[in-house]
């Protein structure tokens, strides 16, 4: 989850200082210093930030300067030179350790400065030193949220902060977040649940509880929920995809079609979409279509194996043997050792069921290269050398079969089979 931020009436930050200097301090008086300091806190809020840089760097820097060196530092910030503001916004909390607010604009500009261990460790001061400074609460526990390394403390930060005003519906869902981490699923879904309600048009929240309902298989509520996210953000690709997927758990191809077709419309680039696009239209028997989604994902990533296993059962389907038996070759190519003996083993399969017994014996010779203790290949390698009449090899793959299942009463009508055609080939000898 991404961090989120409140609207500070102090606006950007970013940027680098010209020394000021103690020259000449004693001639300028409290009265010009003070006027100077207005007219640069002025020209800071009127957005005149060169102006404000200008007038404000002329305040001579002693310990009642804090306030100018802040919003020098504010004013750097806001023309983008970071380094100049990052040294006047720590000069000014090294004049004036104990102003919070001070500190706490220092500790946000750090987060944006991408100095976040630094920034972590200002706000942690701040709230050790101000319990109720809940604005600094906050931004820490956007920053360990962001670390996603320190669930129980955010838990902590974010209870304090509801336990002060229960309808900060993003601390809700931070709180919600943390939780679920936890593993505490239901109070983390029942604290997003509530952020939803308090704010239905916080996207991160209304997504997120979706995502929730879909992983407990709870597709109707998870598809209500994507669709209001889609309201919220019409051209999100990834929300149109899980609402895709929410209509295809529902056994509704049809309306999943529409929706990953508008994902793929959005995002040309990810090949999740059109490959879920194939297995809709595979749902539906429209073959011819399912192939044109799948050749899609391929292009996109043709070194993802389950493409090209997917493609394969739709040319079974169309009865297309020789598609079939290249789309598994190319499995094979894209897949990782460990997972060839099983992408063989479909193929052999197939082969079998086709009754291409030679082919099915070359395949399952292949499955026994990489997994060579695979009983079933044993088994359909003794029925294919039996349906081939080379009764040796079938005793041969049979008996190994026996030895590997033995005691396993899980395969018991198999085994009788085994033993069976073990007995009526030496008969037959």
């Amino acid at each position: 989850m991404k961090p989120y931020s409140f609207a500070f009436c102090i606006l950007c930050l970013c940027s680098a200082p010209s020394a000021i200097t103690q020259a000449g301090a004693d001639s300028i008086s409290t009265v010009t210093r003070d006027s100077l300091l207005q007219a640069g806190i002025r020209q800071y809020s009127e957005a005149r930030f060169n102006a404000a840089v200008q007038t404000l760097s002329s305040v001579p820097t002693d310990t009642s300067s804090a306030r100018a060196l802040f919003y020098l530092g504010l004013s750097y910030a806001s023309l983008n030179d970071f380094q100049n503001a990052y040294d006047c916004l720590r000069h000014a909390v090294s004049l004036d350790s104990s102003d919070n607010a001070i500190r706490f604009q220092y500790a946000r500009f750090l987060s944006q400065f991408g100095a976040v261990e630094e920034a972590q460790a200002q706000f942690e001061r701040i709230v050790r030193s101000d319990t109720t400074f809940y604005p600094a609460y906050f931004q820490l526990g956007v920053l360990l949220n962001a670390q996603r390394k320190y669930p129980a403390r955010e838990v902590e930060i974010f209870s304090r902060i509801v336990r002060y005003e229960p309808r900060d519906y993003l601390s809700l869902h931070f709180l919600g977040d943390a939780l679920i981490r936890l593993g505490q699923f239901e109070a983390g879904r029942s604290c997003i649940a509530t952020s939803v309600t308090l704010n239905p048009k916080h996207f991160p929240a209304v997504n997120q509880l979706a995502g929730l309902y879909f992983s407990k298989g709870d597709y109707n509520e998870a598809l209500r929920l994507y669709l209001q996210a889609e309201s919220l953000r019409p051209l999100d690709p990834n929300v149109a995809f899980n609402i895709g997927e929410s209509y295809r758990k529902l056994r509704n191809d049809s309306a999943a079609v529409g929706f990953f077709e508008k994902a793929m419309m959005l995002d040309s680039t990810e090949s999740k979409y059109p490959a879920q696009l194939g297995y809709a239209w595979f749902g539906l028997k429209l073959y011819d279509s399912s192939v044109t989604a799948y050749r899609r994902a391929i292009a996109i990533d043709n070194e993802n194996p389950q493409y090209w296993l997917n493609l394969a059962l739709v040319y079974q389907r169309m009865d297309s043997a020789e598609r079939v038996v290249d789309a598994f070759e190319m499995a094979v190519s894209a897949s990782r050792p460990d997972k060839i003996a099983d992408i063989y083993s479909q193929l052999a399969s197939f082969q079998f069921r086709q009754r291409d017994y030679r082919a099915a014996i070359k395949a399952y010779s292949k499955v026994l290269q990489f997994d060579p203790d695979l009983a079933v290949a044993h088994f359909y390698l003794g029925m294919s050398y039996d349906e081939l009449k080379n009764g040796q090899d079938a005793a041969r793959h049979y008996q190994t079969y026996l030895k590997l299942t033995e005691g396993d009463t899980t395969v018991t009508s198999l085994r009788g089979y085994a033993r069976h055609q073990i007995d009526y080939l030496q008969k037959r000898k």
